[in-house]
């Protein structure tokens, strides 16, 4: 038997081949470096250029409305104070309203300035005002300039209001209105309602309180009625219609001269300016004490906190508005209206408000107006409407405001 062996041939070696070297890795970490630094730079600028777009938005809108409010001051204080000595750079040049057509200022106040005009957008009548187009720029100051392009600019605004100019300022009842009363002194002289310039209605020849008008003699006044009795004093004191009050103490009709007292005034009433070339000039005259009327008289609207006494042949022509007894002797002559006993719409703290700046000691019942001798006191709206030229202001039409008015 035949024996066979088995065995496996043996796998062949191959010769070990040198192990590789391994190749150098580059490195990474300078890239990335770089890419997040770009990336954060790119975040930042981001960042930076949307909050200062946001601050400049915010600035603006800041600015426009400072100029806002800047405007609209601007314009309540053009119209309040328009006849204020010095306030408006270009009124009363050449003519005032109803006949002047444009007029304008400048008013600077803290934070800005306001460009104020008023142009005149339809003429006067005897039935109707005119009416003029108040328009005010407001320019904030008070704000850093935001700088656009080349140019740095602030925050404007421009608001505007139709007015017309008001010549309605006083509200005459008569001849003579006392709402402290009056009593009458013999039978000569004339007290009238009927209007002298023949250009408007009559009025009562004298207008008082209840009771309150006492003649001794035989006199009647003219008007129509001759003697209105206006109620009692409380009603006497709403029918007059002028707020007392306001003008005394809260200077709502601006003064061309002011006196302290009599004797300033009687002092300085050769000084005053009572004509331009040949031309009668209407001046609003406040005296803070009693007075007596200088011989030479004058024209305008004399305003006195005290009494007031007139003697002799002096002659005023205006409005007359006395807070005190009116006492009239002598022969003389006023054409246009008079009220007097304003006092009497004082209340206690009113009362004494206007004791601190008044000379003489007032009263809120003040004795009744006397008329003596040989007088004159007659209505005339000629006169009336010349003297209320410097209290005639600029009044506003309801609903007709208009905000970002478009300027070219």
């Amino acid at each position: 038997m035949r024996m066979t062996t088995l065995w496996r041939r043996k796998a062949p070696v191959h010769p070990a081949m040198p192990a590789a070297t391994p190749r150098e890795r580059r490195g990474f970490a300078l890239p990335m470096a770089i890419l997040i630094i770009a990336f954060l730079t790119v975040t930042i600028a981001a960042a930076y250029t949307a909050t200062s777009s946001e601050l400049t938005t915010n600035m603006a809108q800041r600015g426009e409305s400072k100029a806002y409010m800047v405007a609209q001051a601007g314009l309540e204080n053009f119209m309040a104070r328009r006849n204020e000595n010095g306030f408006c750079a270009n009124c009363n040049f050449p003519t005032d309203p109803p006949t002047a057509t444009y007029e304008s200022t400048t008013v600077v106040m803290p934070g800005g300035f306001a460009q104020v005009s008023a142009t005149q957008i339809r003429t006067a009548t005897n039935t109707r005002p005119a009416i003029y187009l108040l328009r005010s720029r407001g320019v904030d100051t008070s704000s850093i300039a935001l700088t656009g392009s080349s140019i740095g600019s602030r925050g404007e605004r421009t608001v505007a209001q139709i007015v017309y100019w008001n010549v309605n300022q006083v509200n005459v009842l008569s001849g003579w209105t006392s709402t402290s009363g009056l009593d009458k002194v013999g039978s000569s002289g004339t007290i009238s309602g009927v209007d002298a310039c023949g250009k408007k209605p009559a009025v009562a020849g004298i207008a008082v309180p209840d009771g309150d008008y006492g003649v001794n003699g035989n006199f009647t006044p003219a008007g129509n009625p001759p003697v209105q009795y206006l109620g009692t004093q409380q009603a006497a004191n709403d029918a007059v219609k002028i707020d007392w009050d306001g003008v005394i103490n809260g200077n709502r009709i601006q003064a061309d001269y002011t006196f302290s007292s009599a004797s300033a005034a009687t002092s300085g009433w050769s000084s005053i300016n009572w004509s331009t070339s040949g031309t009668l000039n209407y001046p609003v005259i406040r005296v803070n004490d009693n007075f007596t009327l200088p011989s030479q008289g004058g024209q305008g609207t004399l305003i006195v906190m005290g009494n007031l006494t007139m003697s002799g042949n002096n002659l005023w022509k205006g409005i007359l508005l006395v807070g005190g007894q009116m006492t009239s002797n002598g022969n003389g002559t006023v054409t246009g209206a008079t009220m007097s006993g304003l006092n009497t719409m004082f209340n206690a703290t009113q009362l004494a408000k206007a004791q601190t700046i008044s000379a003489a000691t007032l009263t809120s019942t003040p004795a009744n107006a006397t008329a003596n001798g040989t007088k004159t006191f007659q209505y005339d709206s000629c006169e009336v409407a010349k003297a209320a030229g410097g209290l005639a202001t600029y009044s506003v039409y309801p609903n007709a405001w208009m905000d970002n008015f478009v300027t070219y």
